[in-house]
């Protein structure tokens, strides 16, 4: 099928404007190769945390490496030591092509978005460097890093809901688009019994707290955390179906709560009151214990999910901070040549100046992953610092840190529904 460009519309058709319709944006596919980046060095450091030592005795003169590096580097090559070594590495990997994408970095934005979007060739060795140099740090400086990466996680955390909010509400105006507005349709039940399964799986999550972390006579403060999980849930759907805003959204937000909810109570340093958890004489607990590994694949798919949905996406808005305002239509009218030449030049730049600001967006969601990671990954290990094993600490600290972080989620989700009644008459949330 021939391509040609009409006349009347100055529009071109065939087989060229489809091709470009199914094609991804330049910057959205590099937002991808960096995501792509970010997934290796998790992969990295999972291999790495599982234990290289174990892979190198099942290959030849494997144990004459592991003797080399216990004799060398110690334990700086495997376990939480290498796991939060890698996630430095990817942080100040994403912090300095953050720097390159904003403003700071006093160069053209046509120079900074040639060095975003080109030489991937040289910055996958470039990746591989910033996970290597920081196995020679002293083990002293990630002491300090885990608290780092705590603090960035929760933010991280928060950050998650925000896109799972956004996500949410677009998804119910996607099943809403594609129903009658008259009478309920297939898409409007399909909505229906997605938003129950998130309120089923929720609900067997608040059973499963209940039964491993709140059946002991003592867990009074467990049982305080769930059964507000739950209180919180209810309210959210009443004022979601009072407001006309459905279910689909709150059943979502209230799985993930569940879920934080979930992972603070396995930080319970309690034994009567954290049955799942594997305790050691050390006091802590192995790490692979079940509800460990349920926590950690959990955290790592919701993680993926915000990872790809920032990638994709258009910066959640936050390009309209850095870019110049919109003009009307009278402001672009020009009575030369010269005027028109000299407005697609500004709206060129513009343009430019955008796509650098949906890229600092995303470098920095993506520095908030790599703490996330390490804490995920050392299953918010971060005291048990001196130990010669693989322990994971769990201490009143973590889980009030995770608590206090579930507790900020509900608070933006109750905004998010209320806000626009609130505020109405001040501004047009288009839903």
């Amino acid at each position: 099928m021939p391509s040609y460009i009409d006349i009347d519309t100055g529009e071109e058709s065939g087989w060229r404007s489809k091709l470009r319709a199914i094609t991804p944006r330049r910057l959205t596919l590099t937002r991808i190769v960096y995501a792509f980046f970010l997934v290796v060095g998790f992969l990295v450091a999972l291999f790495l945390r599982e234990g290289l030592f174990g892979f190198f005795d099942n290959v030849p003169f494997g144990q004459d490496v592991k003797n080399w590096f216990l004799s060398s580097v110690l334990s700086r090559v495997e376990g939480k030591y290498a796991v939060y070594r890698i996630c430095f590495g990817c942080f100040c990997y994403y912090l300095m092509f953050a720097f390159l994408a904003s403003r700071l970095f006093c160069v053209g934005d046509r120079i900074r978005l040639y060095i975003q979007n080109k030489w991937f060739i040289v910055k996958f060795p470039l990746f591989a460097l910033f996970m290597i140099i920081p196995f020679f740090i002293p083990d002293a400086f990630f002491y300090g890093f885990a608290w780092f990466s705590l603090v960035m996680a929760c933010i991280f955390i928060v950050v998650q809901l925000i896109i799972l909010i956004d996500f949410s509400f677009s998804s119910a105006e996607w099943f809403r688009s594609k129903g009658d507005d008259s009478s309920y349709g297939f898409w409007d039940y399909l909505m229906i019994v997605i938003a129950i399964v998130f309120y089923i799986l929720a609900v067997a999550f608040i059973v499963v707290e209940f039964v491993f972390f709140g059946a002991g006579a003592d867990c009074h403060l467990n049982r305080f955390f769930i059964s507000f999980t739950v209180v919180a849930a209810v309210i959210s759907t009443i004022v979601a179906m009072v407001l006309k805003r459905g279910i689909y959204p709150t059943g979502l937000i209230f799985l993930y709560t569940a879920f934080l909810c979930w992972s603070a109570l396995t930080s319970d340093p309690s034994k009567a009151c954290n049955s799942l958890g594997d305790f050691s004489e050390q006091g802590g607990t192995n790490s692979s214990t079940a509800s460990s590994i349920i926590t950690i694949i959990i955290s790592v798919l919701i993680s993926v999910f915000a990872i790809v949905r920032s990638a994709i996406s258009t910066g959640l808005s936050f390009s309209s901070f850095f870019t110049m305002s919109k003009h009307s239509d009278d402001d672009h009218k020009s009575t030369n040549d010269d005027d028109d030449d000299q407005d697609e030049n500004d709206q060129d730049d513009d343009a430019k100046r955008a796509e650098c600001s949906e890229l600092f967006y995303a470098h920095v969601v993506f520095m908030f992953s790599s703490c996330y990671m390490s804490c995920v990954l050392a299953n918010w290990d971060i005291l048990s610092m001196q130990d010669e094993q693989w322990y994971v600490d769990h201490s009143l600290a973590a889980m009030w840190v995770k608590i206090a972080t579930q507790w900020v989620c509900m608070a933006i989700f109750g905004w998010a529904l209320i806000a626009p009644k609130v505020l109405k008459r001040y501004r047009d949330f288009d839903y």
